[in-house]
């Protein structure tokens, strides 16, 4: 910069300012000025307090980068301003229970906190450790994910949702709840509870529970007069509850169409095994609007207290790939159940089953398939879209489809609408086929398509065609036994051959019955059984 003029320290030499710098500080800051440097080269540096700021006026600039200076800017007026209208709970969009930014939290102000985030359309937000003999009642969405609650009452603990109308589309994180009554093992501590009651919810496709501990029943969903519907529900952990999950509802109630996603679901092994009454999930049989379509999609259901780890009720509830952790696993399909399904998952091979009256068409499918029906309905109907004699069941050796072989012709046994052919996996052809459209059973060897075969001719009838009726063994069976079992006509079209028997070799008289004719080889005629002796075919004695 060029010179400044030199000012003469008359206790000095004279001095030269080489440069002056100003820096804005904080309004809180004082003011303030620092020189450094030699005599002929001074440097000033001013720390200039910043006054109150404001939107800009006559001599200012509006411009977004202004206004957005003067909002980041905490010791603004427009800052000051806006903070003073909105609070960060509403720049948030959320409620928080008064006191609660202390670390203190008591029921009342969480409370009071839900019903405003249900009136404002806001999400309610607490954290803390809460023991109450009190519901919390929630309708709003909310986060209280940090939040345990230790009931001490005899009745719900949390209620999610109202009995008297639906409460729709909601996304809650619910608290941690324990029973903090129970002690020891049993539930006569408990008797009554429930740790959370979810009612009358609708399409609320994110509902959340990391944790319901210690209740007769852990979670109840439930339809009271309306329905408890189209939910999803992402499980935790519903531990050592009498009841970990029930599904119910009243007389003009319906629990239907909810998921239920993932979770444990256990007891302590000191509460014993087959527990009368324990259960990790029941649904309430016997409603006028049955329990039906849920889905429980890779729970965990775990231990050997309960005494059924599902009882199933109502129809089309479904399990899919649930780990099934108990030896065994214990299913009760109650009265009436009827289409439900279980589908694979770790150990469903081994489900114990119970069966209530009219229990049916209930389905597990494992490494085998097990398949209860009734009535008229059938347990498979199979229908090939392109033709009625395509396969629609094909059977293989063991091992067959991972070596290569085809299905078309190393098959062992295979069926269409129109017949079941069975063969070995090396034939070519069949050996034997059943076939229904015509009414015939065909015999072959595998080496050429069976054309032998026995079928009905009119409705009296059996036929034997391209064949011959042929003994394994010569001499050793009978067409008919003796008495009634005897066949009334024996006709042939040529002739009738009996066997050549030499005398000796006869059989008795009495083993080959009244009216038996036989070639006597010995002398050469044919002779006649009396029953008692042989004689000529006109009766005279030999």
């Amino acid at each position: 910069m060029a010179d400044i003029v030199p000012i003469t320290n008359i206790r000095g030499p004279a001095a030269r300012i080489t440069e002056v710098t100003s820096t804005t500080v904080a309004s809180t800051e004082p003011a303030d000025v620092v020189m450094i440097g030699p005599d002929q080269n001074r440097k000033f540096a001013f720390k200039i307090p910043q006054g109150p700021r404001g939107i800009p006026g006559v001599n200012g600039v509006e411009n977004d980068e202004a206004v957005a200076a003067y909002i980041d800017a905490p010791d603004s007026e427009t800052s000051a301003a806006l903070l003073g209208a909105y609070s960060d709970q509403d720049r948030m969009g959320i409620v928080l229970p008064s006191g609660s930014s202390m670390g203190a939290i008591t029921l009342s102000a969480l409370q009071e906190a839900c019903d405003t985030a249900k009136t404002v359309g806001r999400r309610v937000w607490a954290s803390g450790t809460l023991t109450t003999d009190q519901t919390l009642v929630i309708q709003s969405d909310a986060d209280l994910r940090g939040l345990t609650i230790n009931y001490t009452g005899t009745g719900v603990a949390v209620r999610l949702g109202s009995e008297s109308e639906y409460t729709r589309r909601l996304h809650v994180v619910l608290p941690h709840v324990i029973a903090a009554n129970k002690s020891g093992t049993g539930w006569e501590g408990v008797v009554g509870t429930t740790g959370v009651y979810a009612v009358n919810l609708d399409s609320c496709s994110e509902i959340e529970v990391p944790l319901v501990r210690g209740f007769a029943i852990g979670m109840l969903v439930y339809g009271a007069s309306r329905g408890c519907a189209y939910n999803t529900f992402s499980i935790g952990h519903l531990d050592n509850n009498q009841i970990n999950l029930q599904l119910s509802a009243n007389a003009s109630g319906w629990s239907n169409q909810n998921t239920f996603v993932g979770g444990r679901y256990s007891h302590n092994s000191a509460e014993g095994a087959q527990v009368a009454g324990a259960r990790h999930i029941e649904m309430v049989a016997g409603l006028p609007n049955v329990i039906n379509n849920n889905t429980w999609l890779n729970p965990s259901l775990e231990g050997l207290t309960p005494e059924y780890h599902v009882a199933f009720a109502g129809t089309v509830n479904v399990f899919m790939n649930a780990r099934w952790e108990a030896s065994p696993p214990r299913v009760l399909w109650q009265n009436g159940t009827t289409r439900c399904l279980i589908l694979w998952g770790y150990q469903s091979q081994s489900i114990n089953e119970t069966f209530g009256t009219g229990a049916s068409q209930n389905v597990i499918i494992a490494s085998s398939v097990k398949w209860t029906s009734s009535g008229s309905d059938p347990i498979v109907t199979l229908e090939h879209s392109g033709s009625s004699t395509a396969s629609l069941l094909t059977m293989m050796d063991p091992g067959a489809r991972a070596a290569g072989a085809s299905t078309e012709t190393a098959y062992r046994a295979r069926a269409s609408a129109t017949d079941w052919r069975f063969k070995r996996a090396a034939d070519e052809y069949p050996r034997l086929i059943i076939n229904g459209q015509d009414g015939r059973v065909l015999f072959g060897n595998g080496t050429a398509d069976p054309t032998r075969y026995l079928g009905g001719v009119g409705t009296t009838s059996v036929a034997l065609g391209n064949a011959n009726l042929t003994f394994a063994t010569d001499n050793d069976r009978d067409i008919g036994a003796l008495g009634a079992s005897r066949p009334r006509y024996v006709r042939a079209g040529t002739a009738i051959q009996t066997g050549a028997i030499a005398t000796a070799d006869l059989p008795t008289p009495a083993a080959a019955g009244k009216g038996a004719v036989v070639y006597d080889d010995t002398r050469g005629k044919l002779i006649l059984s009396t029953g008692s002796a042989w004689r000529n075919v006109d009766g005279t004695a030999l």
